[in-house]
C-alpha cells in the first residue's frame, strides 16, 4: 500500500524488497533508537579532491552505524528505515560522534 501511494499507482505487486516492516527491520528500528541516544552512530568526514588540481574542494560527511552486535552497518542498512519513521529527524540533527577518516 505504501509504495502504491509513494508511486502514486492504484496497484502494486507485492515485492518483499520493499516490506521494511518485517521482524528484524523493526528491531533496527527500535535499536536505532537506542543508538542514537547512546552515540552508536559515527561521522566520518572524506574530503573531496579536485582532479585538475588535486585540492581538497569540500568534505562529505559520511554516517556509520557501530552496532553492538552486528559490527559497523553501512547507511543503506539503517536510513531508508529512519526514513520511515521518525527517526531521519533526530538522526540529521546533529547526533553523531565526529571521527576522522583514516
Amino acid at each position: 500500500m505504501y509504495t502504491a501511494k509513494e508511486m502514486h499507482l492504484g496497484v502494486v505487486r507485492y515485492d518483499e524488497t520493499q516490506n521494511h516492516y518485517d521482524a528484524s527491520n523493526l528491531t533496527l528500528i527500535a535499536e536505532l533508537r537506542t543508538a542514537i541516544e547512546t552515540d552508536q552512530l559515527v561521522l566520518y568526514y572524506q574530503p573531496k579532491v579536485g582532479i585538475v588540481d588535486r585540492r581538497i574542494d569540500a568534505v562529505e560527511a559520511l554516517v556509520r552505524w557501530q552496532h553492538p552486535t552486528h559490527g559497523l552497518l553501512q547507511p543503506n542498512r539503517f536510513i531508508p528505515l529512519a526514513e520511515q519513521t521518525d527517526l531521519i529527524d533526530r538522526l540529521t540533527s546533529g547526533c553523531c560522534v565526529e571521527r576522522s577518516r583514516t
